[in-house]
This record gives structure tokens, C-alpha cells and sequence, in this order.
């Protein structure tokens, strides 16, 4: 396939993936409140995490907490809520016509004695995919205490399309700061087999030169809108955030 035909299918499926997500994004991604992990790639003016939550993927304690769909990860962690429970979950189904489902879930439990409490939960969706399905998190989710007030800022990065090309997948971020969310939502930057990865990257949409001299949709690959959702947050939360962002932001076609 020639790249002038890649960059043409490219266009249009993102025009499609712009209008469908303008749309259905507030519909589809949801977050519910209701009453460890370190990151290797930090910038250098994030400091490391208080938590060392712990990895109970196999422990029977899990099976205490209600999740839909097949296990993906879990951690158990102490801070001002008590013993915190992160289970992340995917269920996979099909339609009626066959066509193939994902839903992704994230639960926040906390538990005093033997009380349980579903603080938060996070979930998305794509349903009733007539070409290639792709929804999963992306790494491990990120716990830390950033701010230094015993209570955890927990974040998740998964990506989420429906596609039948080389179109970039849809890329959200999810950080929850006690009852406070904050996003960076984009894509993924796709690259080819003859291209090298970009180096010196502006990640930011809003911060990023703007090149006359390739198509507008191209400026969107890699990178992330909403960073305004960080206003009035301490300062370590977007940078953490961008650094979660840049170590997920190109997919590889080989």
C-alpha cells in the first residue's frame, strides 16, 4: 500500500473516529463515585511514590471484591482511606449478529474490617465492532502520593478503537486524586516500517507547532488534549501524567 493511500484512509477514519467520539466520549466513559505501582519512566521533577502497594493478582482476597469480566490486574495499598483495593478488569462478549464487544472496567474498593466500600469506578466501552476491536490498558496503573497528604492519586492509561486500517487507536488517561479526576485524552501515534520514532515530541496539542506543510489531522497523532483538566492541581500530577502518556504514545506497525 503506497503512503499516499495509508495518509488517505488514515484521514477519513479519523474524521469518522473525531465525529463518533465528540458525540459519545461523556456516554461512553464514565466515572463513578460512590460511598503499586511505581512508574519507571518519571520525569525528574516527580518524586517517587510513598505507596508500595502490593500485587494480589493471585491472592484469594480477590475474590471478596465484585468485578466484571476477566481479571487484568489488582493492588492492594494503606493510606488515609484505609487498605485500598484497585481491580481492573475486561469483559469480552459478542452480539446477536456476532459482532464483538469490550468493557473495561476499573473499580476503587476500600475496606475497614470487614466492610467494603466501592469508592470509584471507571469504565468504557466499544460495542457491536464490525472490523478489529481494541480496548486495553496500556502498562501498570500508577499509585503514588504526589502531594504528600496520605491519600494515593491513582492513574490508568488504556486505548480503546474499532478500525479496519492502520488508523490510530483512541488513548485516555485517568488520574483520581481523592474525589478530584483529572484526563489527558488523544491518540497514539502510528509508526510505519520505514519511519523512526520522532524525537523532541511536544505531546501537548495545545503547546505543539502546527507544520502547513502536511494535513491538520496529522498534528493530532501522539498527542493529548484537556491538560486545562490539571488547573489548580499541584504541579507533579500533569507532569506524571505526560510522563504515563509519552510511554505509550507510539504503536509500531511491523
Amino acid at each position: 500500500m503506497s503512503r499516499m493511500k495509508i495518509f488517505s484512509s488514515l484521514f477519513f477514519s479519523l474524521l469518522i473516529c473525531i465525529a463518533c467520539s465528540s458525540e459519545t466520549e461523556s456516554a461512553t466513559e464514565t466515572t463513578s463515585n460512590e460511598g503499586g505501582i511505581t512508574q519507571d519512566s518519571l520525569v525528574q521533577n516527580v518524586e517517587k511514590p510513598k505507596f508500595n502497594p502490593e500485587n494480589i493478582f493471585d491472592a484469594p482476597i480477590v475474590d471478596e471484591f465484585e468485578f466484571k469480566g476477566d481479571l487484568v490486574s489488582a493492588y492492594w495499598w494503606e493510606d488515609e482511606n484505609h487498605a485500598n483495593y484497585l481491580i481492573n478488569s475486561i469483559l469480552r462478549t459478542e452480539d446477536e449478529e456476532g459482532w464483538p464487544s469490550a468493557y473495561l472496567f476499573s473499580y476503587h474498593y476500600t475496606k475497614v474490617d470487614t466492610s467494603i466500600k466501592l469508592l470509584r469506578l471507571v469504565q468504557d466501552f466499544e460495542e457491536s465492532c464490525d472490523f478489529d476491536i481494541t480496548l486495553e490498558f496500556l502498562g501498570k496503573p500508577s499509585i503514588t502520593d504526589l502531594n504528600g497528604d496520605n491519600v494515593a492519586e491513582v492513574a490508568i492509561i488504556y486505548r480503546k478503537a474499532c478500525r479496519s486500517d492502520v488508523s490510530e487507536c483512541a488513548m485516555k488517561l485517568i488520574m483520581h486524586d481523592d474525589e478530584n479526576k483529572y484526563a489527558l485524552r488523544g491518540s497514539q501515534y502510528i509508526v510505519f516500517p520505514d519511519e523512526q520514532q520522532p524525537t523532541n515530541y511536544q505531546y501537548d496539542l495545545s503547546k505543539a507547532d502546527k507544520d502547513d506543510d502536511i494535513p491538520e489531522w496529522l498534528d493530532f497523532r501522539g498527542r493529548y488534549e484537556n491538560a486545562k483538566d490539571f488547573e489548580g492541581a499541584d504541579a507533579s500530577f500533569l507532569t506524571l501524567a505526560d510522563s504515563i502518556w509519552r510511554s505509550n504514545a507510539f504503536e509500531r506497525f511491523d
